[in-house]
């Protein structure tokens, strides 16, 4: 069986499928467990900067593919509010170094704030008392996890049809 496997002429599906259900498992268990505002720890500080940068994994080059990263003075990571229920134009328009900022991070990234090369997920965004992005509306945009169990199931079915088709022949 395996051998009609490895020698269909589809085995480079069966290869893509298997590696898109990885991803999908890896995304999936990669995200925080955020279900409510109990799983989320407020951070503060003064800005340093926001960078404003175009998604190196998009092909399309639209606003939608846009990513903004906030620094604060007091941690080394960089925080990313990834859920666009705000307007983020006139967020990055109007924030300047040294506004006080306030972030609702998952607990579970507390340690990752002092680490250069995290990215970490924020919740809400708050600036100096005007509210981008509430905590609610944050977790409702995070959704759960339905886009990664897709990418499961749809690899799911592809590499089923695949190896029904090759093992037939």
């Amino acid at each position: 069986m395996l051998k009609k496997i490895f020698n269909d002429k589809n085995f480079r599906f069966i290869v893509f499928f298997s590696s898109l259900f990885l991803c999908g498992l890896y995304l999936f268990f990669d995200r925080p467990v955020v279900k409510n505002t109990d799983d989320l720890t407020t951070v503060r500080g003064k800005l340093d900067h926001v960078s404003k940068e175009h998604n190196p994994y998009s092909k399309s080059k639209t606003d939608f593919d846009i990513l903004y990263y906030i620094y604060l003075d007091n941690y080394a990571c960089h925080f990313q509010v990834s859920y666009m229920p705000f307007d983020v134009e006139t967020f990055y328009k109007n924030s300047q170094s040294g506004d006080l900022i306030e972030l609702s991070i998952p607990k579970e990234d507390l340690e990752n704030l002092n680490n250069l090369d995290a990215n970490v997920r924020s919740f809400s965004l708050k600036v100096n008392e005007v509210n981008y992005l509430q905590v609610k509306e944050g977790i409702r945009g995070f959704g759960g996890g339905y886009f990664e169990i897709s990418i499961c199931l749809i690899s799911l079915i592809g590499l089923t049809y695949l190896i029904v088709k090759a093992t037939r022949r």
